[in-house]
């Protein structure tokens, strides 16, 4: 299928929103506001968000899509590819960079290549010739930055601890004796006496650095020091990241979980599986009638009755039923009613959710604390929510007090 002009950008939010595991991008230059949003809306499902981009300034900044889990390389060598792959098997590509002026004012084009998963690989094979050594250069970035960290901190440590002690021994008769040496002295000698090892520090640090890898048309994990397989290339997707410990994989259209150690502790069975928050995921069953969640022994702890689900945060977790948006505890026990056509997991005490067309925040008990006024919405972050009111993007804090602020540029937080 090929799409010109203005049918470029519909045709790329459609297909993203299809995404179900995996999303890996290769892109000369990326600054288009809607589909950098939906992007942001897929990792905060628990989708697999990769992103490689030549360095130039023309890039919109990707910090919000980073926090929200995503992998953005930039590379100091040109990137001029303009591809992605969904799901290993969905392929996008064409003349068309994802700026405002390609979707808007250029004459490109771009091609979507559905369920061909030859081509997909090999798409996926050159984003991993491309990320390989960034990825490495990363990781020795973070190395050295941790290890100034760590020896900063320590040097703090030793400087309050040798300061007390030296004062509390000034303190001290001439001749002292062992009643003359309180507690709080005795523990500052203890301590500088069982500095930790920075080495061993280190060493710990590296020893849980893995890294997924596309190989041979499968993923497995290395060590980020040196490229050593730890986890073998036996699996059809991966994530990138362990969460609470675990990784999601899949062996052919099925999701389970690994731990460091490749040790298999969820059994590839499952339609679907987001990621571990809290303590549970929540996964697709089919059979067993829709979404649940599980712990990570595998025991179900919220049975299969959900149309969909996302994963827990503050200690609930939004479900549609029939269409309709409400909150779970970890029972499953209905907190806040089915009753929202769209919900965001809850952030700083509210949560953002949407009644016909307009949005509002509700507090955990389903109390409306902010009225369904507002056009558009973000998650609230430290105090605060971007919204949108009468075309104009502003703030709300958690009183309802709103105010326009035309220096920043706000970036919508989708969940619907």
């Amino acid at each position: 299928m090929v799409y010109f002009g203005a049918q470029i950008k519909p045709a790329i939010l459609s297909t993203l929103e299809k995404a179900q595991s995996s999303v890996f991008i290769a892109m000369y230059c990326f600054n288009e506001n809607e589909v950098y949003n939906k992007l942001l809306q897929l990792a905060q499902r628990g989708i697999s968000i990769n992103l490689v981009l030549s360095r130039q300034e023309h890039n919109r900044n990707m910090d919000s899509l980073q926090q929200a889990g995503a992998a953005v390389y930039f590379a100091d060598t040109v990137v001029h590819h303009k591809f992605c792959v969904i799901d290993k098997h969905t392929s996008i590509t064409g003349s068309a960079n994802w700026t405002n002026a390609a979707f808007t004012s250029n004459s490109e084009n771009i091609v979507l290549m559905p369920d061909n998963k030859d081509t997909a690989a090999k798409f996926l094979a050159e984003y991993d010739a491309i990320c390989e050594p960034l990825k490495i250069s990363l990781h020795y970035n973070q190395l050295i930055q941790n290890i100034k960290l760590q020896s900063q901190q320590l040097i703090q440590q030793v400087e309050t601890y040798t300061n007390q002690l030296i004062h509390q021994l000034q303190q001290l008769p001439t001749q002292p004796k062992a009643a003359d040496l309180s507690p709080a002295l005795l523990q500052s000698i203890q301590w500088l006496q069982d500095l930790p090892n920075a080495d061993m520090a280190v060493d710990t640090w590296q020893a849980e650095d893995l890294t997924q890898k596309f190989e041979n048309g499968k993923f497995g994990f290395v060590d980020k020091r040196n490229g050593k397989v730890r986890i073998p290339f036996v699996y059809d997707e991966c994530g990138y990241s362990f969460r609470e410990g675990l990784a999601r994989v899949a062996k052919g259209d099925k999701y389970g979980f690994i731990d460091k150690t490749g040790k298999e502790i969820i059994p590839p069975i499952y339609e679907y599986a987001n990621n571990y928050s809290e303590g549970l995921v929540c996964v697709r069953c089919e059979s067993n009638g829709g979404w649940g969640f599980i712990d990570k022994t595998g025991k179900v702890r919220v049975p299969f009755i959900h149309d969909y689900a996302w994963q827990f945060c503050e200690g609930l977790a939004s479900v549609r039923k029939v269409d309709k948006w409400g909150f779970i505890d970890e029972t499953g026990k209905e907190i806040v009613p089915c009753i929202y056509d769209a919900a965001d997991s809850f952030s700083g005490g509210l949560a953002r959710v949407k009644k016909g067309d307009k949005y509002g925040f509700i507090d955990k008990t389903g109390e409306e604390i902010i009225p369904f006024i507002y056009d558009d919405a973000n998650s609230f972050d430290k105090g605060l929510a971007a919204v949108k009111k009468g075309g104009k993007w502003g703030y709300v804090d958690k009183q309802g007090n709103f105010s326009i602020d035309n220096s920043i540029r706000i970036f919508r937080r989708e969940r619907d």
